[in-house]
């Protein structure tokens, strides 16, 4: 049995046919994928800050203050205000994001793969299902190139635990 009645039916329609019309009314503005990951790269300080608190802001960050204030009163609040104050600086300042916008990158995969590999950006995206996994080497450094005959040394990192050993690759 459920206790979804007429009127939670109602809310939840009006609330998607609202996001539905949003959507439709503001599609003129977004040319490509750039507008729509990253405002064009044309968003202030102000709005950029609101951007970051809102995508903090959801139904399970509202219940776990609500818990938090009632189990620890005042300092939930306090809690809080850290939050805020932190999300304003990194949008007053830019912190990482002025970099990742020099370099015209909209994702940090994206960062990856021109700083390192491509390789590096896949890692980095995917995931590995536990136990024995195997990663290539195709014997080209990151930009493409080829290694020359020789020792190397190789350092994986993977769930807070590092390997290193060396290689001796023969070329091809």
């Amino acid at each position: 049995m459920t206790h979804f009645g007429p009127l939670d039916w109602l809310l939840t329609a009006l609330s998607l046919l609202g996001t539905l019309w949003i959507g439709v009314r503001t599609r003129r503005y977004v040319g490509g994928i750039e507008d729509y990951l990253v405002a064009g790269r044309g968003m202030g300080v102000y709005v950029g800050t609101a951007s970051l608190v809102s995508t903090e802001i959801g139904i399970i960050t509202y219940m776990y203050h609500a818990q938090f204030g009632f189990l620890a009163g005042f300092v939930a609040f306090v809690v809080g205000l850290i939050t805020i104050g932190v999300c304003f600086a990194v949008g007053q300042t830019g912190f990482v994001i002025s970099r990742l916008r020099e370099l015209e990158i909209m994702t940090v995969p994206e960062y990856l793969e021109r700083r390192y590999t491509r390789r590096v950006r896949v890692l980095a995206d995917g995931t590995f299902a536990a136990g024995r996994n195997t990663i290539g080497f195709d014997g080209r450094d990151g930009s493409g190139a080829p290694l020359a005959s020789g020792v190397y040394f190789v350092r994986l990192e993977s769930g807070g635990r590092t390997a290193r050993t060396r290689m001796v690759y023969l070329g091809r």
